[in-house]
């Protein structure tokens, strides 16, 4: 299983484009920064993760019209390597292809009734999900 969970603030405004077909893709970045002391010298360090991320369909419009740089957001998805031509030379990317995300900071990112994540975790809120859910009718010993 390949799932990744972040919850990161936005680098930059997301950028939405749309395929022929009409179906929106917005790419964003997450950070995902680590502190700590260090132990030889006991001043604080820190080190930030950009993580790529791309949307597809209604997820990619709300993102694209409602977050903006520096929103704290909690997502969800798979991470993908894909490849691409650029100037001739095969070049390859790793990003996470998104499942679901949460509103989770400031007052501009929120929908109206949406609650923001707090101390104790995610709050009820509306889960976008683009995907259907896998209907299994396997019988599970456990």
């Amino acid at each position: 299983m390949r799932k990744t969970m972040m919850l990161g603030n936005v680098g930059r405004d997301p950028e939405t484009r749309y395929t022929p077909a009409g179906i929106a893709v917005t790419n964003f970045s997450l950070a995902d920064t680590e502190r700590w002391d260090d132990k030889e010298t006991g001043a604080k360090k820190e080190r930030t993760e950009w993580v790529r991320w791309v949307a597809f369909g209604r997820q990619a419009e709300i993102i694209g019209e409602h977050v903006k740089k520096g929103a704290l957001i909690y997502c969800e998805g798979k991470q993908q390597t894909r490849d691409y031509m650029k100037d001739g030379v095969k070049t390859y990317t790793t990003e996470v292809k998104l499942k679901e995300f949460h509103f989770a900071s400031s007052k501009q990112d929120k929908h109206p009734g949406e609650k923001p994540l707090g101390n104790n975790g995610p709050a009820p809120s509306r889960k976008f999900d683009n995907h259907p859910t896998d209907d299994f009718d396997d019988d599970i010993p456990f």
